[in-house]
């Protein structure tokens, strides 16, 4: 029993292959305008390295809450005894953003000992 397979002829895989790079392209090119909205307010990045600065400040305080505060906002850290460790606290980080959102974070740490 022979079978024969089909296949295309060049003409039908150059068409092809236009049709999927001009898709491709134009796909690419809205990804690239999406990119350039600029967001108002502190990057996603900078509140996360203000939420990170502002832990490794409180690990060395006594405080069980503090307030520190930005250009672009406040970062508050509230911290309360975790549940079955002793020394060990359960940290709860908010990054306000003036005029926009809030962002939360939850760590537990140990505080440096002198």
């Amino acid at each position: 029993m022979k079978t024969t397979l089909q296949g295309a002829s060049l003409v039908e895989a150059l068409v092809a292959s236009v049709i999927f790079l001009t898709v491709f392209l134009i796909a690419m090119s809205s990804l690239i305008n999406i990119a350039r909205i600029k967001v108002s307010g502190p990057s996603p990045v900078e509140i996360e390295d203000a939420a990170e600065e502002c832990i490794a400040k409180f690990k060395d305080e006594s405080d069980d809450s503090r307030s520190y505060d930005f250009d672009w906002g406040v970062v508050e850290v509230n911290a309360k005894p975790y549940e079955t460790s002793d020394g060990v606290l359960d940290v709860t980080v908010s990054a306000k953003v003036k005029y926009g959102r809030t962002v939360i974070y939850r760590h537990i740490i140990k505080r440096n000992e002198d």
